[in-house]
């Protein structure tokens, strides 16, 4: 993304490129809208959590067996909430690695996912699109079928 080298007026919350010849501009908004997922709301760094002891909303995902909060792993949490977890570190937000650990951004998703606050998912992809756009580091693109829904959205014959 952002290979097109005329670049927008406004390029804050946005990604463009060309594709076929046809240019694709896709402001935060239009990204939620395709991708069907909020495109307002909390970014998942400023999800305060005590990840050191219980309370209500980490009661809901994690399993009562565990003793000591500082030994958390997936498997420690219940049934949905690993299958939640997985999605999450999968897809939406990947990470070389294991896939085991529970990192604080992990438990601060699912966090805000069991309080029910709205987060902005739409800006998480794209914050990951430009990560490896800019930083040019090796990472694995695990967006194939959210690019297959941008082409279609901009009309893009996909062969």
């Amino acid at each position: 993304m952002n290979l097109d080298h005329m670049k927008p007026q406004n390029t804050t919350d946005c990604i463009w490129t060309m594709v076929c010849g046809k240019r694709i501009l896709l402001p935060l908004q239009r990204l939620g809208q395709i991708l069907k997922c909020a495109w307002q709301g909390l970014d998942i760094d400023d999800i305060e959590v005590n990840r050191t002891q219980r309370d209500e909303v980490s009661h809901k995902f994690i399993s009562d067996d565990l003793i000591d909060m500082r030994k958390l792993t997936s498997t420690n949490l219940r049934p949905q909430a690993r299958l939640l977890n997985r999605v999450l570190v999968r897809t939406i937000n990947p990470r070389k690695g294991s896939y085991e650990k529970l990192y604080k951004r992990d438990f601060q998703a699912l966090y805000a996912i069991y309080s029910q606050k709205q987060i902005n998912w739409a800006k998480i992809i794209m914050d990951e699109w430009l990560d490896i756009t800019y930083k040019r580091k090796y990472k694995t693109l695990h967006y194939g079928v959210y690019i297959t829904r941008i082409l279609t959205a901009a009309e893009i014959q996909i062969p």
